[in-house]
């Protein structure tokens, strides 16, 4: 049965670098997977349940493969909503400043600019 877990690590770090950071994080995750299986094994669950089981707790790696490949973090959700909001901001800001300098050439304050 450990060669079916490292089988499945492996497949789940088919795309992560092959630096020794992320081989470490690779067999941490695979001794932790191991250790739950064990333990399933030892409260009585068959070997295809505990499998199963251990590999569910695993859950999604997406964001960590992400990480190791050193790709920037905007590929994180929460980045992405801060990104999504600084661009809200900026247009929000850009359409007060806009409004504005309208405003100011429309009253004679200020000419704008010849082009």
């Amino acid at each position: 049965m450990n060669n079916r877990l490292r089988e499945y690590i492996d497949n789940l770090f088919a795309t992560a670098p092959s630096n020794m950071k992320a081989v470490e994080v690779k067999e941490e995750i695979l001794q932790n997977l191991t250790d739950k299986y064990n333990d399933l094994i030892a409260e009585g669950k068959s070997e295809d349940v505990a499998f199963n089981i251990a590999v569910a707790s695993i859950g999604d790696v997406s964001d960590l493969i992400r990480e190791l490949q050193g790709l920037p973090q905007q590929y994180s959700k929460m980045a992405q909503d801060n990104e999504k909001q600084r661009q809200r901001t900026a247009w929000a800001k850009g359409l007060g400043y806009e409004w504005v300098l309208g405003w100011g050439w429309a009253s004679g304050w200020q000419t704008p600019p010849e082009r």
